[in-house]
């Protein structure tokens, strides 16, 4: 990899492709210049459809794709070996962002480099029909996704406190205050698809 960027955006996906082009498309969509920010595609390697959507992609858009387990410890390690940006953000392939999200978090932590990275608020959406549930503060309830990290600090956090704790929620609002400031924009910025009759 020839380039560096701003910010990698690791989008995870689990086998379940079915939302992977609208996650794609919600990506490439920012408003934050398309130069400044990388795909990193990272998925079991046994999904056919994976490589197809990935094909109209590419020619216009540089998507890396990367074969992991998908077990939490080596998604994470992935995500850190591969990126090539200052920031990362997780997306799950069944979710998508608003195409303002990108910027608002990094102008966030370009004008506040003492902060470790930057949370926002999050909408449950119903996985078939894309109708909104609830609102969650993120603050109260934080995710991995959508959460845009230093770097820096995901490596510190993959050698100090074992890299499948940033998949648990209350262990990674417990990390998330032990180690340095965080922001928090209290707008919605991600979409978090759920099967209703799980949620």
């Amino acid at each position: 990899m020839d380039s560096f960027y701003d910010i990698s955006i690791v989008i995870i996906d689990r086998n379940t492709s079915l939302h992977l082009e609208r996650c794609i498309r919600s990506c490439i969509a920012q408003t934050y210049p398309g130069r400044a920010y990388e795909l990193m595609l990272i998925h079991s390697g046994t999904n056919e459809i994976v490589d197809d959507i990935l094909s109209n992609y590419n020619r216009r858009h540089a998507i890396n794709s990367y074969v992991s387990t998908m077990e939490p410890a080596d998604i994470l390690q992935s995500a850190i070996k591969h990126s090539t940006g200052r920031f990362l953000v997780f997306i799950d392939s069944e979710d998508y962002i608003s195409d303002y999200m990108l910027l608002c978090q990094t102008i966030f932590l370009y004008d506040n480099p003492s902060f470790n990275g930057v949370l926002v608020d999050y909408w449950i959406v119903n996985r078939e029909t894309d109708v909104k549930m609830s609102r969650v503060v993120a603050t109260e309830q934080p995710i991995l996704q959508g959460t845009m990290f230093k770097k820096d600090l995901l490596l510190k956090l993959s050698r100090s406190e074992g890299p499948k704790l940033v998949y648990d929620p209350e262990m990674l609002k417990e990390v998330l205050l032990r180690n340095g400031k965080f922001g928090y924009l209290p707008i919605s910025f991600y979409r978090k698809s759920v099967n209703p009759a799980n949620s």
